[in-house]
């Protein structure tokens, strides 16, 4: 490990499950990211990719 590394950084990605937070601060620049290590922060982020997703998909439906 380098001198400064966080193991709990993973390039754009927190994981701590010891960290209570569901959301945490970037560690470069501004806002705010999920701890994947928190109970809720996977199934988070999967429905924060799959709600536009499904969408999409219903609209698509609807046009046709």
């Amino acid at each position: 490990m380098q001198p400064g590394e966080d193991p709990r950084w993973n390039g754009p990605f927190y994981t701590d499950p010891d960290n209570p937070a569901l959301f945490v601060r970037k560690r470069y620049g501004f806002g705010w990211t999920i701890n994947l290590g928190h109970p809720w922060g996977r199934p988070l982020l999967v429905a924060l990719f799959l709600i536009p997703v499904a969408a999409v998909v219903v609209i698509s439906l609807l046009v046709r």
